[in-house]
């Protein structure tokens, strides 16, 4: 267990901390907003960091940024889900339909903002870790 923590704690922080602070600087406007997108990354990165980087032994950076899309796809799906239910359902006033497509506005502005970002955060979760192992190494020597 101490290694999924020790190999997945940067990761992690690097994609609950934008977004926990943009769902902060948005709780004024949209109290709904608050929790959806941070609970869902720090339940679903660890274990996909752990998976798909966290284990092995080199960290090449296409795979961290793969796996830092994916990270940012999967949670963009909750919330995603979550719209599509509420508009599957009906809208049943004129105000409904306009939240439901105002919704689907700002998912779609998301998914564009999202996954680019996972990318990088991806990226930048890699290129740390590989030079505190080369850090590490150098003084080890």
């Amino acid at each position: 267990m101490r290694d999924v923590v020790k190999g997945t704690w940067l990761a992690t922080a690097l994609f609950v901390a934008p977004l926990a602070l943009f769902e902060w600087s948005l709780a004024p406007i949209s109290p709904g907003l608050a929790g959806s997108f941070s609970v869902g990354a720090l339940l679903i990165t660890p274990p996909v960091w752990w998976w798909l980087i966290g284990r092995r032994q080199t960290k090449g950076l296409v795979r961290g940024a793969l796996t830092g899309a994916f990270c940012a796809a999967l949670i963009l799906l909750v919330p995603t889900v979550r719209v599509a239910a509420i508009i599957a359902k009906g809208a049943s006033s004129p105000e409904g339909g306009l939240a439901a497509a105002s919704g689907v506005a700002f998912l779609i502005g998301s998914w564009v903002v999202g996954i680019p970002s996972g990318l990088c955060l991806g990226t930048l979760a890699v290129v740390i870790e590989n030079a505190k192992a080369q850090a590490l190494a150098r003084r080890a020597r």
